[in-house]
């Protein structure tokens, strides 16, 4: 079973790149804005994405914490100390709410894991071991002169 650590860690990565739009109550619509956030978020369609930031937002009056984690979020998606600050946040607000970090793990896609490994706007990753036990995928991607090397992919049934 996976726990609220690992679904709050996913819940933030599939968020943090839409927070900035999300935050500021922009209507995601259009094409261009959707077809990109189709792509980043892989697996994830608009429908879920929008869906999975309303039940965390419709937590904020009651919970702040979340609401500031999130924003800092906001402001630089791309900060892993922010995001972990905000999956932390969340992850002790899904241990008292047992329904919205099953709702969660739900439009996430279920117990089926996802590991990637991405590489963007001209960076460089290096000896990268992912290891995955059961149903999941596992991916590798380069983009924008990026470069990946070193990367293993285990898998255990």
């Amino acid at each position: 079973m996976i726990g609220v650590i690992e679904i709050a860690t996913a819940t933030v990565t599939a968020l943090a790149p839409y927070l900035p739009h999300l935050l500021k109550g922009a209507q995601i619509a259009g094409e261009k804005f959707g077809e990109g956030l189709a792509t980043r978020a892989g697996e994830l369609t608009l429908g879920k994405v929008t869906e999975i930031w309303g039940k965390i937002k419709n937590r904020f009056t009651q919970h702040p914490e979340l609401e500031h984690a999130a924003g800092l979020v906001g402001t630089q998606p791309d900060d892993p100390t922010y995001q972990t600050f905000f999956a932390k946040a969340l992850a002790a607000y899904l241990q008292q709410d047992p329904q919205l970090s099953e709702d969660l793990l739900k439009l996430l896609g279920g117990e089926q894991a996802v590991q990637s490994v991405v590489a963007d706007r001209s960076s460089m990753i290096e000896d990268v071991t992912q290891e995955m036990e059961g149903k999941g995928a596992q991916s590798v991607e380069a983009r924008d002169n990026s470069v990946v090397r070193g990367v293993r992919q285990v898998r255990r049934n």
